[in-house]
C-alpha cells in the first residue's frame, strides 16, 4: 500500500490512437494506442540533485532523452 498517486505522464509518441501509421519513415507501421513510448521501460541516472529519464523505440528505433 502506497500513500500517493502512482501515476505520471504519458509520452504519446508517435501518435495517439492505435492505426498504422501513414508516413515515411515508419508507413505501415502498426503504433499502439498512446504510442510506444509510454509502455517501454525507461532508464534513468541521478547526478546532484537532477533526474535524467531515457529510452528506445522498438518500433520506430528513437532515442529518446529528457535530461
Amino acid at each position: 500500500m502506497v500513500d500517493y498517486q502512482p501515476a505520471g505522464f504519458d509520452d504519446m509518441f508517435p501518435t495517439i490512437n492505435e492505426c498504422f501509421y501513414e508516413d515515411y519513415p515508419w508507413k505501415g507501421q502498426k503504433m499502439p494506442d498512446h504510442g510506444e513510448l509510454w509502455s517501454l521501460e525507461w532508464k534513468y541516472e541521478i547526478k546532484e540533485s537532477c533526474l535524467a529519464l531515457w529510452t528506445y523505440g522498438v518500433r520506430c528505433h528513437i532515442y529518446l532523452r529528457k535530461p
